[in-house]
């Protein structure tokens, strides 16, 4: 028992003198999950035949400033764009199925954190979000490759979970799971007057990985 509360008050005290109130973070989202069948994985390729690494990046990134409101919370401000095209779609599609997505979301988000050891915390929270956009779906089976644009625009709610590891006292890495449900189409209008061009879709939820870098100041 005098272990455990010997570890605890050095763990309160680690985070007390090491926490700071301002963060700001760099991220990737490594997956995406939009529930309806396009690849997890967010890697690109400028080209499979040359480049660095056949020229893989990374579709998704972002960037988020974090302010802390105590030792145990805090509220962020984040944004994101993704810009992916579904290789595996552009060669083997339906009607319906999606070629690219180019989007940008914008949250603000409430999280507490809960410190494990000294240098572990693990995080929950729930935030509200707009998000904005174009996807392309095609409106031809293969081989023809006709697309139909789509503007997303949307505001969304999100709850999150993850752990952060810090590496010092100014810099931590992090990983967060991030589920998104969207609350209201800003563009329900044009949902309605041509659903033909988008069978099922726009789909409300948005399941994503978020690993990233912080800075502390």
């Amino acid at each position: 028992m005098k272990l455990y509360l010997m570890s605890a008050i050095i763990s309160a005290a680690f985070f007390s003198m090491g926490q700071s109130k301002h963060s700001v973070s760099f991220q990737s989202g490594i997956f995406h999950s939009y529930f309806d069948q396009t690849p997890l994985m967010n890697f690109n390729y400028t080209s499979k035949e040359q480049g660095i690494f056949h020229g893989v990046f990374l579709g998704s990134n972002g960037l988020s400033y974090s302010y802390g409101l105590n030792q145990r919370s805090c509220v962020s401000a984040e944004a994101t764009r993704l810009a992916r095209r579904y290789d595996k779609n552009r060669y083997s599609h339906q009607f319906g199925d999606i070629d690219i997505r180019i989007i940008s979301t914008y949250s603000i988000k409430y999280i507490r954190n809960v410190a494990l050891n000294e240098k572990v915390q693990f995080q929950y929270g729930a935030g509200i979000s707009y998000r904005n956009g174009n996807v392309y779906q095609y409106t031809v089976p293969s081989p023809l490759t006709y697309t139909h644009m789509f503007n997303e625009s949307n505001f969304g709610m999100s709850t999150l979970i993850g752990f952060r590891y810090y590496l010092n006292q100014k810099f931590s890495l992090y990983s967060l799971f991030d589920f998104r449900s969207v609350l209201y189409f800003v563009n329900h209008e044009e949902l309605n007057a041509n659903p033909e061009l988008h069978p099922g879709y726009p789909n409300r939820f948005d399941l994503s990985l978020k690993l990233g870098l912080s800075f502390h100041f």
